[in-house]
């Protein structure tokens, strides 16, 4: 099992403290020592502390450095809060559409007194069961998949569980999931006031509510818009770059008869952008691209992506709230909540002009 190596650090530093290695008032690492012991960036150390400095653990004073309080180190006293991730977005860096949700999750939670536990799995859900009366769990976030079917242990200990980034599609859980037909909609619907009606779609993972909901979207837009072959235009993705880049190439025909591509997240829109130039079309000259999510990379891809912002710090917070709600009544009736999302204008959409 993996994990974020600004929680790994987070770990490392709470337990010299428990063995006495590191007492009240002693100065902790540097984010430039912390950075070359765990071979990650020092923006990734100095989440670390700031996390910690947020939970009371350790004060940062400028100039000087950061140093240990004496306090506990997590603040745990009602218990715990799991987020959970796949082992595919856990990695070593920070992802940059989950961590933002992570974050703000993880404030939500130091906010209301829960210690914050991350941890990521690969197809060993049964560990969730086994942990349970260990771990104190009074709530589980799993981000960024399904698993409605496999949760019955945490059911049967009457933990409330929420679906962040993913609709439950059983009715079992809360979701937390973006408001992916406005966004898409609101999208195609600026493409479409640049005179583009041929818009070719990079689709998102299916299987997932987000990459299936966009496609939906995209569908009726076109339908109700006058491309009544747009299905056509869909090519093959899963959230991806590299998939995103080998669909282009190898459905560059079809691209071409567009004007204009929606890719259904960020990645797979800069993964189309470096397989179009590739094939010598200029962005957004000769085809606009859209994307969605607004993670930082699209601010410095050339062009600069215009794309959809989800907000994605607002999403953790309203998973924690999810939680806190069902603490009092257990699973009435499943709620779910979409996060707005709102156009962000770049540089990747211009005016077309019919030839």
């Amino acid at each position: 099992m993996g994990m974020p190596k600004y929680v790994l650090i987070k770990n490392y530093i709470s337990k010299l403290v428990k063995e006495g290695k590191l007492k009240p008032g002693d100065r902790v690492f540097s984010e430039a020592e912390l950075s070359r012991k765990f071979s990650v960036t020092e923006m990734t150390a100095r989440h670390a502390l700031e996390s910690l400095s947020g939970e009371g653990a350790v004060s940062r004073i400028h100039g000087k450095g950061t140093f240990i309080t004496g306090k506990d180190s997590f603040g745990s006293g009602n218990g715990n809060l799991w987020f959970i991730l796949p082992e595919k977005l856990a990695g070593i860096e920070p992802n940059p559409y989950y961590s933002p949700i992570l974050w703000g999750a993880e404030r939500a939670a130091r906010k209301a007194g829960y210690r914050f536990v991350i941890m990521s799995i690969d197809g060993q859900k049964e560990i969730l069961s086994e942990r349970i009366d260990m771990e104190r769990v009074k709530g589980v976030m799993f981000a960024g998949f399904d698993v409605s079917g496999r949760i019955n242990g945490l059911l049967s200990h009457n933990i409330p569980v929420v679906m962040v980034d993913c609709l439950d599609r059983s009715g079992v859980s809360d979701s937390v999931c973006p408001d992916n037909f406005s966004g898409v909609k609101e999208a195609l619907k600026h493409l479409a006031s640049k005179g583009h009606r041929k818009i070719a779609h990079i689709a998102g993972d299916i299987k997932h509510t987000n990459g299936d909901e966009r496609k939906q979207a995209y569908l009726e837009f076109s339908y109700d818009n006058g491309f009544k072959e747009a299905k056509n235009f869909i090519l093959k993705g899963d959230f991806l770059f590299m998939t995103a880049k080998k669909s282009v190439e190898a459905g560059f025909e079809k691209i071409r008869k567009c004007s204009a591509v929606f890719a259904a997240n960020d990645m797979s829109a800069l993964g189309a952008i470096a397989a179009l130039k590739n094939k010598g079309v200029r962005i957004p000259g000769d085809i606009s691209v859209i994307g969605f999510d607004d993670i930082d990379f699209s601010k410095y891809s050339s062009p600069e992506l215009t794309t959809v912002r989800v907000d994605k710090c607002s999403m953790g917070e309203a998973a924690v709230g999810c939680l806190m709600e069902r603490a009092g009544g257990m699973f009435s009736k499943k709620k779910v909540k979409r996060i707005k999302t709102g156009l962000v204008i770049r540089n990747s959409v211009s005016q077309f002009n019919k030839k």
